[in-house]
Parts: C-alpha cells; structure tokens; sequence
C-alpha cells in the first residue's frame, strides 16, 4: 500500500506574521493561535446552558435542583463567547477577516448577553419551589425563544468559522495524496495530456489540469467557473499566503466567497488572474 504524502510543516505554509504574537492577551495561548482553542468553549457551554434553560422553562421539577447551575453556565458561556469575539479579531490581523464569520461573531456576544440577562432574571424568580405567576410563565416563555435562538447562532457561527478556515483544504489534500500514490509514469503522461493544447479549447480547462497546479511556483484554482492563476498573490496576498495557498489545484469558490463575499476590492484583483472558465 503506497504511504501518503508528507504533509509540509504548517509553519512553512503560514505567514511570517502569523507565527508572531502581536502581544495581545488573546492573540497566542500556549504557542499556538488562541481563536481555535477559546471558541470551543463558547460552542460547548453557551448551547448547553441555552438548551439547560429551555429544559426548566420546560420541566418545573428541574428548576429547585439546576437553576444556579444553569445560570453559572450562561454566565460561563457569555464569557466564552466574549472571548472568542476577541481572540478572533487578533486572528484576523494575521490571516484576514472571514466577512460572514467575522458579522456574525460580533453578534454573538451581545445575543448571549441579553440571554444571560432575561434567562438569569427568570431563573432567580423561580429557583424557589413556589407557584409561578402569570408574568414570570411570560418570562420564561421568552427566555426559552432566546436560548433557542442563541443555540442556533452559535452553531452558524461555528459552520462559518469552520467553512472558512478548512474549505477547499481537504480536496487540495486527497489530490496531492493520489497524484503520489499514482505510478511515475502514468502521472507524466496524465500531466502530457492535460497540458495539450490539442485535448481542449485554448482558455477552457478541466479540474484535472487545474489540479497539476497545486504548488508555490504555479498555483491554479477554480472560482464560481473561472480558472485563475494565483501565482503572484501568493507574495502580495494582504493576509498572507497561507489562505493561497490552500486553493491551489482546487475549486476554491467557498473559501473565497465566505473569505471576500461582497467585496468588490477582491473581485477586481482577482478578475486580473482569470486565465480561462472551467471546461464542463
């Protein structure tokens, strides 16, 4: 069984800038970037604190023995969440700013916030075994709706986080893994026939092509259709050259849309790379 290629050293593929604290207290936790560590606490806790909540809006029986616990959770997860918003905006000064990921980041401290605040104050009315009133049931109703809807943002932010940092990364991947697993000579004359000028259109290319340039010295991908050589911008990229790097030889149109959506900047520069479309 032919072993897997070795994977480069993730400080070869990082920017300088990257591997640098800017001395920030949420920059770097224990060497390594601080973002991917402290957000896990704010996926984990601030859910289940939220769905805890709704369970005693749901369950009175539960409220006498959970209330302070559930209550320490949503406190425990406002802080989390506050914490990855931060430790996100010292990411961003290195790799650049995710536009989706980065909006809704914002809105999540403030959202779990006003849950602490209508959960916490419910919970403090009712952590007693005594009949609920009219206005309490009320309070509790609207604090379930928040937690239902704290626990769904939190989730989206956490997809649009991940979409942005591993989108297009693990195609890049399994293609170095098989062009190195295929026989020397079979890779050769696939890489002869891709490159004919006679087997397609000039300016119209497959992914098989697209995928022979996957290095630093020749970096291809692919954009909503279009064919681009990226080649340059892996030195002149403003948030350096990891996030190039990681669409060479693929079909980077969701790292780039959940990277730069929106931003006509972005799609100028990139329109001056555009080397043909993508053959059908």
């Amino acid at each position: 069984m032919p072993a897997l290629p070795a994977l480069p050293a993730l400080a070869a593929t990082v920017p300088a800038q990257a591997r640098e604290s800017t001395g920030g207290p949420f920059d770097l936790l224990l060497g390594l970037p601080a973002h991917p560590l402290l957000v896990h606490f704010a996926v984990v806790i601030l859910p289940l604190a939220a769905l805890g909540l709704v369970g005693l809006v749901l369950v009175p029986s539960w409220r006498v023995r959970y209330a302070t616990l559930t209550l320490l959770g949503l406190f425990v997860g406002l802080g989390a969440a506050v914490l990855a918003r931060q430790s996100g905006e010292a990411l961003a000064t290195h790799l650049g700013r995710p536009l989706e990921h980065a909006r809704l980041g914002n809105v999540l401290p403030a959202a779990a916030f006003v849950l602490f605040l209508v959960g916490g104050y419910w919970l403090l009315m009712v952590r007693h075994d005594r009949p609920q009133t009219g206005f309490q049931r009320a309070t509790g109703w609207v604090a379930a709706v928040l937690a239902i809807g704290v626990t769904v943002l939190t989730t989206v932010v956490g997809h649009t986080g991940a979409q942005a940092a591993w989108a297009g990364r693990i195609p890049a991947i399994r293609v170095a893994a098989r062009a190195t697993a295929a026989p020397a000579t079979t890779s050769a004359a696939a890489a002869l026939q891709a490159v004919s000028p006679t087997t397609q259109a000039r300016g119209t290319y497959t992914l098989a092509q697209v995928q022979l340039h996957r290095t630093s010295s020749s970096c291809w991908t692919v954009i909503n259709g279009g064919v681009y050589d990226v080649t340059q911008w892996i030195g002149e990229h403003p948030g350096g050259s990891g996030p190039i790097l990681a669409l060479c030889g693929t079909d980077g149109t969701a790292a780039f849309t959940g990277q730069h959506g929106g931003q006509g900047r972005p799609d100028n520069e990139l329109a001056t790379s555009q080397i043909g479309t993508l053959a059908p």
